[in-house]
């Protein structure tokens, strides 16, 4: 609940700026406070605090801004529940009937699609609707960084060639198109040109890895891209992707690979896999040996009672019975905290004095 009077929904890792809001009341005015109203049929209302005369209802009429209060539904048999539905705010009712049944409706929904949720899917990544569905897909040239977890996004699948500028930066580059496609960044570039110029220009242009094209206006976009979704209407998306040389691991594709016979490459394959194993092992080693030294060296200061610069960076865990000793049963109260007491203590017979909380669980 904003401020100004708005009720405003923005994705969990956002920093609530209007370019993170996707969906809001537009409601204005001090004072406003969000309300559901199960004796009045389920009505979700933005009121006003200083009079009841002033107040908006967003179910179930959203557009009507109305002058009185008239609670005339005393069925006792129904419920009503408004939840956020993983980013959808949406209204429910439960029925229940004489013969021990009950009933659950959806009565109104903030978003059609969760599509229309900012941050749905991740970076480089696109929601989009299958089978009445919402989905998250990679644009193209990237790959999900986790196929199990597609709403993580995609990360690139090929390795940026030099930048050359101009033409020879046009070399190393494909444009793929994609319709009906927007996104919520900021261009850092706009301008009215043809649809093959505003294509032409992000592949001559190192910082492009995206262009937006409608109505003979084109927008650059660097990648990371975000709030991506595929659906009627939108731009005409130009997305500039490496040739297959240069997918991550590739070859320079002006310079084609050496023919080899197979008992060479057999040979390096062996070599490659034996140097990767003694590598492991010589770090396996090399390991071992560095953390018995941190675990000597720690617990020998440990042992002197004087940690040092290591004690402000590394944590130390104790059981309740060292802390209820240290601070004498818990005996002088220092103050009270969020969500419990402060005790004063000692640690390193009596060295060391400090502060400990004891939780409180209601």
């Amino acid at each position: 609940m904003r401020p100004d009077g708005n009720l405003v929904l923005y994705p969990a890792t956002s920093v609530d700026t209007p370019a993170d809001a996707y969906w809001y009341t537009s409601t204005f005015g001090n004072g406003f406070k969000f309300n559901l109203y199960h004796n009045d049929a389920g009505r979700l209302m933005i009121m006003n605090d200083s009079s009841l005369e002033s107040f908006h209802t967003i179910y179930p009429d959203s557009d009507s801004y109305l002058s009185g209060i008239n609670f005339n539904n005393n069925n006792d048999n129904t419920i009503y529940r408004a939840t956020l539905d993983v980013g959808v705010f949406r209204l429910y009712s439960h029925t229940y009937h004489e013969n021990g049944n009950y009933h659950i409706s959806r009565l109104w929904s903030a978003l059609s699609s969760s599509c229309m949720i900012n941050g749905f899917c991740g970076f480089n990544s696109f929601c989009t609707q299958d089978n009445n569905q919402s989905d998250c897909r990679c644009l193209p040239g990237h790959d999900f960084v986790d196929p199990n977890q597609r709403s993580l996004g995609c990360q690139r699948n090929f390795s940026e060639a030099g930048c050359g500028g101009g033409k020879e930066n046009v070399a190393s580059y494909n444009i793929s198109t994609m319709k009906h496609m927007t996104w919520g960044d900021t261009p850092y570039f706009a301008a009215s040109m043809s649809r093959k110029e505003c294509s032409w220009s992000c592949l001559e242009d190192c910082n492009c890895g995206a262009a937006l094209f409608s109505s003979n206006y084109c927008q650059k976009q660097k990648l990371l891209v975000r709030y991506v979704r595929r659906d009627k209407g939108g731009y005409t998306a130009s997305l500039k992707i490496g040739h297959k040389g240069f997918l991550k691991g590739g070859l320079d594709p002006k310079k084609p690979p050496a023919k080899i016979t197979r008992k060479i490459a057999m040979v390096q394959i062996v070599l490659v896999t034996l140097g990767f194993t003694v590598l492991g092992v010589a770090l396996a080693i090399f390991g071992r040996f560095v953390f018995k030294i941190r675990v000597l060296t720690y617990r020998r200061l440990l042992k002197n009672g004087n940690l040092g610069l290591p004690e402000e960076v590394t944590l130390r865990l104790f059981t309740y019975t060292e802390l209820k000793r240290a601070t004498n049963g818990f005996k002088e109260e220092l103050g009270k905290g969020s969500f419990g007491a402060v005790y004063k203590g000692s640690l390193n017979k009596g060295k060391k004095l400090v502060a400990v909380k004891r939780l409180e669980i209601s």
